[in-house]
């Protein structure tokens, strides 16, 4: 049964992210296939990031529900879901602001401004997608529920395909890419609110948790994006990645003295302060 629900996973992120260029291609015309995959061609690599960390969560899960630890499942996916979103809070507004700039530069000539607009209107729905993809989905397959979260990525995989259809003549590519944004919050959404019933957790407490201090963290980091974008706007790789390392070191400062400070599960600063020390002592 669970080889059942792994390949409805499978089938289902086939429909969800690799039927967009059929759909494109029985409308359109191939260079819109190309726009269209200039502007999706980041989530590939991004997406790897983040099955590393379901990679790890599924194992974990399965042996803490194994050796009947609750609690321990609870902190897990408390932890984890809010180090996902940390992860994709810091890709997601980089590439919410500079994402069209590093297109430009990545494909030069070949690019266009629609696929700058395609990857922003993507990346919103992903901000949600991914903590759930890499914490909530693996932690349900882990301790024994596959089936819904296979049943709801499949419908999502359908809904990708029947939505762009629906909007891809009225609405071009933008169509085609609400088509994947809208059934990715959906699923998010869906899925997030099983692993908390599952867990026993209320679903508020994890969104705090996870959402509380972080979309305050993520004010100032927005802030030195949007201030780049238009005082410093990139045109060259070196100004691309002082810009991305301007980002990261805010994003960093914001987060350990903020966002995880005093965390009852991870706590940077007492973390850095404890390996600072060691070192020091070394």
């Amino acid at each position: 049964s669970f080889s059942l629900f792994a390949m409805l996973l499978n089938v289902g992120s086939r429909l969800a992210f690799q039927s967009n260029a059929l759909v494109i291609g029985w409308f359109m015309l191939p260079e819109d296939a190309t726009r269209y995959d200039i502007g999706n061609k980041i989530f590939g690599p991004l997406t790897n990031v983040f099955l590393g960390l379901s990679m790890v969560v599924l194992p974990l899960a399965t042996s803490l529900k194994a050796n009947l630890q609750e609690e321990d499942l609870r902190l897990t996916l408390l932890k984890w879901t809010k180090v996902a979103w940390s992860i994709a809070i810091l890709s997601g507004l980089y590439l919410l602001v500079l994402g069209p700039h590093f297109l430009s530069l990545w494909f030069r000539d070949v690019y266009h401004d629609e696929s700058g607009e395609l990857l922003q209107v993507l990346m919103v729905s992903f901000l949600f997608f991914y903590p759930v993809r890499a914490v909530a989905l693996p932690l349900l397959m882990g301790i024994g529920h596959a089936a819904r979260p296979a049943l709801a990525l499949l419908l999502m995989g359908i809904l990708n395909v029947v939505i762009s259809l629906a909007l891809i003549e009225k609405h071009g590519l933008i169509g085609v890419a609400l088509g994947t944004a809208i059934p990715n919050a959906l699923f998010a959404a869906a899925v997030f609110v099983m692993a908390c019933r599952e867990v026993q957790l209320p679903v508020i407490k994890v969104l705090s948790h996870t959402l509380g201090r972080s979309t305050l963290g993520a004010l100032p980091v927005l802030g030195l994006l949007l201030w780049i974008e238009r005082y410093w706007t990139p045109t060259d790789v070196p100004s691309l990645l002082l810009s991305g390392l301007a980002t990261l070191g805010l994003f960093g400062i914001v987060w350990v003295g903020f966002v995880y400070r005093n965390d009852p599960h991870i706590n940077l600063s007492t973390i850095l302060t404890r390996q600072t020390g060691e070192a020091d002592t070394s």
